[in-house]
């Protein structure tokens, strides 16, 4: 059965918002900006950054919650030129649940910004 004009309508909207979600997510590291950062996080969000961190011989612990996502990466990231690039997004929607698949680039000089 083919989806409605509404129901296509809903999917096209939330895919949008969840597009907007990374978009977010990425100019707030970027620009060090913990509103937009903090608007990409329900209150209990985790992240997980350990496998990563072990590859670069870093030890990460996992970040719990919107306001410790916050505290952590923008005094961390903020200070540094970043620029995080999201492309090839595929979001499949199905009921209340969705997933997002992405590829993330991240460009980083290691050089800190003046002030």
């Amino acid at each position: 059965m083919s989806p409605t004009a509404t129901e296509l309508v809903q999917l096209f909207h939330d895919r949008a918002e969840i597009a907007d979600t990374l978009y977010r997510y990425a100019f707030g590291l970027d620009h060090g900006d913990p509103d937009s950062l903090a608007s990409a996080f329900t209150d209990d969000a985790r992240i997980d950054f350990r496998q990563a961190g072990a590859k670069l011989g870093l030890d990460f612990s996992i970040l719990s919650g919107r306001d410790q996502i916050v505290q952590v990466l923008v005094p961390m990231i903020g200070p540094l030129d970043t620029s995080h690039t999201a492309s090839n997004l595929q979001i499949e929607v199905s009921g209340d649940t969705a997933t997002l698949h992405a590829l993330c680039a991240l460009d980083e000089p290691l050089r800190c910004r003046s002030r």
